[in-house]
């Protein structure tokens, strides 16, 4: 008898920046000394979300804003 595939839950609810707040980080890790630890706090999310996000890990579709509105 063969197992059914694993089907993945999606990880929506996981998520917990918007695509704004991203492009936010992106602009402040390019263009300001906040550290990682301290947008981790900021935006109330791990040190790993800000990391995975300054190494292109994630939020890879999320231009970086030339300017901070």
């Amino acid at each position: 008898m063969k197992k059914e595939p694993r089907v993945r839950k999606s990880n929506a609810k996981a998520i917990k920046l918007t695509v704004e707040e991203a492009a936010e980080i992106k602009y402040l890790l390019e263009h300001s000394t906040f550290s990682e630890r301290s947008l981790a706090i900021q935006y109330n999310v791990k040190r790993g979300c800000i990391k995975s996000i300054r190494y292109g890990q994630s939020w890879k579709d999320v231009p970086t804003p030339s300017e901070f509105p």
